[in-house]
């Protein structure tokens, strides 16, 4: 593990020994009353095969389809293989929290793995696995994104349920990504907002009174 970092145990990204990081020492932020959680995500068919090749593994995600056509064509995981991914986020929460993380969020959004397991533009599956894994503490999705070849056609009842069913885990926050963010990248949208998923959720997170008012009659209208 190189100087510069603090996050990288198998194939997920996950926060190093508790005596080695760099995030536990030095920020009194829990003293000053603040939060930080810790991001955890991994690629999926986002990859880079030929750096996976290196140390013997291959690209994966939830079905066989490439991102792109240039690109590598994934191994769907299946079975325990996603049991052990469901396993690896556990011990990445836990040692987060051990660490001195308030918790983590699960980076749910364009076109990463735990999206990949969302959408059908890539989720092949048949079985138990063809639904979104419930995964939770604060997730992050992003429905309007195009990003690396996602966004389902009709993407209402596939999020609107996800944001029910998440509502249900109490879960410590849901980020919804702006319909104008694409990547890292923002773009210009007509006709594309996240109202329909205020009601799924229940909880307005930052909006409360008068702000979720004043989003409601301007941007989100």
């Amino acid at each position: 593990m190189g100087p510069t970092q603090f996050a990288v145990l198998s194939n997920v990204i996950l926060v190093c020994e508790p005596d080695k990081c760099p995030i536990a020492s030095g920020i009194d932020l829990h003293d000053a009353r603040g939060f930080i959680f810790c991001q955890l995500w991994a690629l999926g068919h986002a990859a880079d095969p030929q750096i996976l090749a290196k140390d013997g593994h291959q690209v994966i995600s939830s079905g066989s389809l490439p991102m792109k056509e240039s690109s590598s064509v994934p191994k769907p995981l299946t079975g325990d293989k996603i049991l052990d991914w469901i396993n690896d986020y556990f011990h990445a929460k836990k040692d987060a929290i051990t660490v001195g993380f308030t918790g983590v969020e699960i980076h749910g959004v364009i076109s990463y793995l735990c999206d990949q397991f969302l959408q059908v533009t890539c989720n092949t599956q048949e079985d138990r696995w063809a639904a979104a894994s419930r995964i939770g503490t604060g997730y992050r999705i992003s429905p309007w994104s195009t990003f690396q070849g996602m966004r389902m056609e009709d993407l209402h009842p596939q999020f609107t349920h996800l944001t029910r069913g998440l509502r249900r885990l109490n879960l410590a926050y849901l980020h919804v990504v702006d319909p104008q963010t694409s990547g890292s990248t923002t773009v210009e949208v007509a006709g594309e907002d996240n109202t329909f998923l205020f009601d799924a959720f229940g909880n307005t997170g930052r909006y409360p009174g008068r702000r979720l008012s004043r989003a409601r009659n301007s941007r989100y209208q």
